[in-house]
């Protein structure tokens, strides 16, 4: 046995075997400039799951880092043809410049940039340094509710574009608020509420804490907290969703846990702790309500039989980008997406077929809109999708204030036929 067995051997023997410690021992890896390490797990986590995009963009960086750079453009090629961006000009990239294909590539990622978009105006919101996240619709007044990260407070906007106060600031002792949803039948708004670094006012023994207020949903009366503290962990419920028989599903993306609260119960309790889940999002129900589908930020796309509450990775017909993936509705038999950890940010149809576990290639609705600064959540009313376009997570300074006004854009929903 020569010494190149050997050493082949022995990294076999340490290497991590699952896919989750691959990825993460992977990222400390580049953190701490050991790129071989970081290309040797990135290649091994594909090998598990070799349709998987954030992979695929992983090992090309690996490959780039570590002296490969023909095997990095092979799947910065494939990486182009789902239609995403990355910049070539990446310090990380330069042992690309000057090989076959290189200007072609830059050429096709500037193209994959162009604006798709067939979405028109819903409303602003005039006040720039709001930072919404959340968005929810109320059909007997034909009002949304939409809420603030920074400002700690839930606005309703009415048919006539007229904005006023629901929920005041840190009312209740509510934090941030994310996630929103309307029981209509029991007339109440839910809001996923956490104390996060861009809280105005964050008292530092509160970060990491989050819970779920109940209000009702014509008097803005709180009817019940549900909260979490941070004593054996941080909690982030950042999205949620309402089960027909009232129960109401919650995302939890610091833990991953996915969260319940049965419908006359005055708990919020663990639903499903899985290893396949790191940064669980959007939720959503199938129409006869036998599946939970959720949206993972790192993993994409997952199924939940609400019977046996097993966990499923949807199939897909070919790889695809499902990373970054954070808003999720369902719309008769197809899953609508909103995708901000990646560029272009998008919006997805993904099509299901009879088994809800099978799904084809999916199709690009929107894309790199004008008004894009990181969209976030929608809703669905009848047959549009109304979406928060501008959350501009990425405007605050280095201390989580917000910018300059003048740094700032106006808020825009926008409205998307579907």
């Amino acid at each position: 046995m020569n010494v190149l067995m050997l050493i082949s051997l022995f990294y076999a023997f340490q290497e991590p075997q699952d896919f989750h410690t691959l990825r993460k021992q992977s990222t400390e890896a580049y953190r701490d400039d050991d790129y071989q390490t970081f290309y040797r797990y990135s290649e091994a986590a594909r090998r598990l799951r070799p349709e998987d995009a954030s992979g695929m963009a992983n090992l090309a960086y690996g490959c780039a880092l570590t002296g490969r750079p023909a095997e990095a453009m092979k799947w910065f090629v494939i990486l182009a043809e789902m239609g995403l961006r990355f910049d070539l000009e990446d310090e990380d990239l330069a042992s690309l410049k000057g090989t076959p294909g290189y200007e072609d590539l830059k050429k096709k990622f500037k193209a994959n940039m162009t604006p798709v978009s067939s979405s028109t105006k819903a409303f602003s919101l005039k006040q720039r340094d709001l930072f919404p996240e959340g968005i929810a619709y109320d059909g007997n007044t034909k009002s949304f509710l939409v809420g603030s990260i920074y400002h700690r407070k839930i606005d309703r906007v009415d048919p006539d574009g007229s904005v006023t106060n629901f929920i005041s600031a840190a009312r209740d002792g509510m934090w941030s608020v994310l996630g929103l949803a309307v029981d209509a039948k029991r007339r109440e708004l839910l809001a996923c509420s956490s104390a996060i670094d861009q809280t105005r006012g964050l008292v530092k023994a509160d970060l990491g804490k989050s819970g779920i207020f109940r209000f009702n949903l014509d008097t803005g009366k709180l009817m019940k907290r549900y909260l979490l503290d941070n004593k054996n962990g941080t909690h982030n419920l950042g999205d949620l969703t309402i089960a027909a028989n009232g129960d109401v599903y919650a995302s939890d993306s610091d833990s991953g846990d996915i969260y319940r609260i049965k419908a006359g119960s005055d708990e919020l309790t663990v639903f499903l702790h899985s290893k396949e889940l790191r940064s669980p999002q959007g939720l959503c129900f199938s129409a006869d309500g036998k599946r939970l589908y959720l949206a993972d930020y790192s993993y994409g796309l997952f199924a939940i039989d609400m019977k046996t509450r097993a966990l499923t990775r949807l199939d897909f017909a070919k790889p695809q980008a499902l990373y970054g993936l954070d808003g999720l509705v369902m719309h008769g038999n197809s899953l609508i997406g909103i995708q901000n950890g990646l560029e272009p940010n998008r919006i997805v149809r993904w099509d299901l077929d009879a088994t809800g576990l099978k799904v084809g290639q999916g199709k690009v609705l929107e894309a790199n809109h004008r008004l894009y600064a990181e969209p976030t959540l929608g809703t669905l009313v009848g047959d549009t999708f109304y979406f928060v376009a501008t959350s501009q997570w990425g405007s605050y300074d280095d201390d989580n204030r917000p910018l300059p006004n003048k740094e700032l854009k106006p808020i825009q929903i926008l409205a998307l036929k579907l």
